[in-house]
């Protein structure tokens, strides 16, 4: 596959698939079918995706010399391998968040959930991601946020429930990445990496795996009983990231393999269309 120019890299669109979080009130609350819900929910999506490129740019300026020292990020990372310009860098995140306020002017039920988002990742690219356990806990918030904007932006109540079970699958997909770094014994440039053990890494998969079945399992249940059916399939997507992570032999990260692997793909499509199909039933 043909690579990405350097620019396009910077806001590294591979890691968009994150914001499809965005459309799971979307989808709970059975308002699939009405276009205006629909409109402002892409529009919540296209918002986060920015905000991410957003902190993306930010995060290789601040690490610019730590990646210039790491034997991948210095040549993956357009900044540090000097694809990309600092003042190009800067004219990018300048733009990306004239839009981003531009965005939160128009639809300013977006603004809490984003200035959630963007704080919590400033903070955790000004020192929080040093610190482990932390770091991850900060990177399920951001995912958090995520949902309270898909909520906020079609009007319907974030459940505690779905804030719990999306901090603890985020905690599982963090934890499992975190994982397979310890397990390869992969260079890295976070300082955070030399506080976990292989123990301690399963361990805090292990309780964020159980955390997000549970929690998944009361949300679904409160939001309609037939989706007691649908447990199952989350149970097997969280077995078969746990098989995709241990088979990786290299710095990829899991979630970005997920995305090309078909039995994940595969149970995904049919956790949305049953979802989809006890949801729309009256």
């Amino acid at each position: 596959m043909r690579r990405l120019p350097a620019p396009v890299r910077l806001l590294r669109p591979q890691q968009w698939a994150k914001n499809l979080f965005v459309f799971a009130p979307l989808l709970f609350s059975a308002r699939f079918s009405e276009t205006a819900s629909i409109t402002l929910s892409a529009i919540a999506f296209v918002v986060f995706c920015i905000c991410a490129s957003t902190v993306y740019i930010l995060n290789d300026l601040l690490d610019e010399e730590a990646d210039r020292a790491h034997p991948i990020k210095s040549t993956s990372r357009p900044i540090a391998s000097g694809q990309v310009g600092k003042k190009l860098a800067l004219q990018l995140l300048a733009v990306l968040s004239l839009v981003v306020t531009a965005a939160v002017i128009i639809w300013p039920t977006l603004l809490a959930p984003v200035v959630s988002y963007l704080t919590i990742n400033v903070l955790y690219n000004l020192g929080l991601r040093a610190l482990p356990v932390v770091d991850l806990c900060v990177i399920s918030l951001g995912f958090v946020s995520r949902v309270w904007a898909g909520a906020a932006i079609i009007s319907v109540p974030l459940t505690s429930w779905i804030v719990i079970d999306t901090f603890f699958l985020a905690l599982y997909l963090a934890s499992m990445k975190r994982r397979n770094e310890v397990r390869l014994a992969l260079t890295s440039s976070r300082k955070s990496i030399h506080g976990y053990s292989p123990k301690l890494v399963d361990a805090i998969a292990l309780i964020a795996a159980l955390g997000a079945l549970v929690g998944y399992a009361f949300f679904a249940i409160q939001v309609r009983q037939e989706l007691a059916f649908t447990i199952p399939l989350v149970a097997l997507g969280i077995w078969r990231f746990k098989v995709l992570s241990d088979s990786l032999k290299d710095a990829e990260s899991p979630t970005e393999a997920l995305v090309r692997d078909w039995p994940m793909l595969a149970i995904s499509a049919v956790w949305g269309i049953a979802c989809w199909f006890v949801l729309s039933r009256n």
